[in-house]
């Protein structure tokens, strides 16, 4: 295990100040392994001085683990890791790329980008309150991608389970494209929402209180469709639809 801490700053005296303001402490026991940073490296803006502290924890190759990472303010980067991947941060955001294992990652304020996630069995379940969520080639049992404010995207991912596949969002647009999954459930309450199928396994529901709707389906599908709207016009090849007062 290699842990590097470097610190960046307006001179070389506050970058290391900033490094010596911190002490690592690294413990092994029943299997767990724990990297625990204690000090402050007074991460308050100061005027006409930038100050970033960043630590690299670097495990050894082929191994399986789970993998649990907390911090108050900073972005966690995780990229090939066999095993479970549990990472939150109260600001900053959260990159997540080449993982196999099941992925739970949150932050209060932050974008989360998922790249090439193999879950298996396991879930995928990523949330923020302030900012975008952007899966690109996913696969697990089920997938959950939610944010308060910020748009929720995905490209080419699968779930294979019955947990289906959700993206949900308050403020933002939802889009996903090549998607797979039984239920699928994609809604917001002020943007629009886009979904495009490789494959109907399952049911597939749609929502928007403000925006559009689109809806596109593998050729031969034979799906049923009921389209709903209180404000706006209803148009699709395969079924015909409601207007509700």
């Amino acid at each position: 295990v290699v842990v590097t801490p470097t610190g960046s700053a307006g001179s070389d005296a506050a970058a290391r100040a900033a490094l010596e303001s911190i002490k690592p402490e690294i413990q092994y026991g029943g299997g767990i392994l724990s990297v625990i940073w204690h000090g402050d490296p007074d991460p308050r803006p100061r005027r006409f001085d930038s100050r970033t502290l960043d630590v690299f924890v670097q495990l050894p190759t082929a191994v399986s683990t789970t993998l649990s990472i907390e911090t108050r303010a900073a972005d966690i980067a995780v990229r090939d890791i066999r095993g479970s991947v549990m990472a939150a941060t109260a600001f900053g955001d959260l990159e997540l790329v080449s993982l196999t294992g099941a992925v739970q990652a949150s932050t209060s304020s932050g974008n989360i980008e998922a790249d090439n996630v193999q879950a298996g069995f396991g879930k995928v379940v990523l949330r923020t309150e302030f900012g975008d969520v952007r899966l690109n080639v996913v696969r697990a049992a089920s997938v959950r991608a939610e944010s308060s404010s910020g748009d929720i995207v995905f490209a080419r991912v699968e779930a294979g389970g019955a947990g289906g596949l959700t993206a949900r969002t308050n403020f933002g647009d939802v889009r996903l494209s090549n998607t797979i999954g039984n239920p699928i459930t994609a809604g917001s309450d002020s943007g629009d929402v886009d979904v495009e199928l490789d494959r109907l396994l399952g049911p597939v529901t749609a929502t928007t209180k403000f925006g559009d709707v689109g809806v596109t389906l593998p050729a031969g599908a034979g799906a049923e469709a009921s389209l709903v709207t209180r404000f706006g016009s209803i148009s699709g090849p395969f079924a015909s639809g409601t207007q509700e007062d």
